[in-house]
């Protein structure tokens, strides 16, 4: 009878030992605060803390996810609400910055002479990349950040010999989801904007030392 009652003793504990460590190494904040970003707190606040730390030498930015295929191709019409995106294939690369229906920007890389032709805009672009897609299944269409100044640099540097310019603080406080790594590279942190104001904070450490 003792073997049993000793058996769930012990997975009871093993299973608040993997829980504690499990919160130890991702938690998940949306009001309160977490190593001194309190929820509420406005881009330019959570930008001003990041520059007075010694740790954390850059921050990137982030969009949400957006992913087309040959599998999903009815999805292609969401394009429209994407302001910028990668095609790509085996062959080739292409950067595209969309501003409301307008290709302002068309970066192609790669062989062959698929995808080259620069489109005038979003309504020539699309018939074009679902022909590709659908005969292309291993090609897809991405999101992804919108460098600033038309470069493909979607990161802002914190510690360099100039502060940001107003370019780039403008430039950063157009989106609302931030993620910067502190130095030692274990600890990562994603934090999230609406309506200028931080409302969620995703913290993850992959490296923890154990007793």
């Amino acid at each position: 009878m003792r073997k049993p009652i000793l058996l769930i003793v012990v997975i009871l504990v093993l299973g608040t030992i993997a829980i504690l460590l499990y919160r130890a190494h991702y938690r998940v904040v949306t009001s309160g605060s977490l190593s001194g970003f309190e929820i509420g707190l406005s881009k330019e606040e959570v930008l001003s803390m990041l520059l007075a730390r010694a740790d954390v030498s850059a921050v990137q930015v982030r969009v949400p996810s957006f992913r087309v295929s040959a599998g999903n191709i009815g999805d292609l019409d969401g394009l429209e609400d994407v302001s910028a995106f990668l095609i790509q294939s085996p062959e080739l690369q292409v950067t595209v910055y969309n501003d409301r229906g307008a290709i302002i920007r068309y970066r192609h890389q790669g062989v062959g002479s698929e995808m080259r032709d620069r489109p005038e805009g979003l309504g020539d672009l699309l018939p074009v990349l679902r022909d590709f897609l659908v005969t292309t299944p291993e090609a897809s269409v991405i999101s992804v950040p919108r460098g600033v100044g038309m470069t493909n640099k979607v990161q802002l540097s914190l510690h360099g010999r100039e502060p940001p310019t107003e370019e780039m603080r403008r430039w950063l406080f157009s989106y609302d989801q931030w993620a910067f790594v502190e130095d030692d590279r274990w600890t990562f942190y994603e934090v999230f904007f609406a309506d200028g104001k931080l409302v969620r904070i995703e913290f993850r450490n992959d490296f923890m030392e154990l007793p």
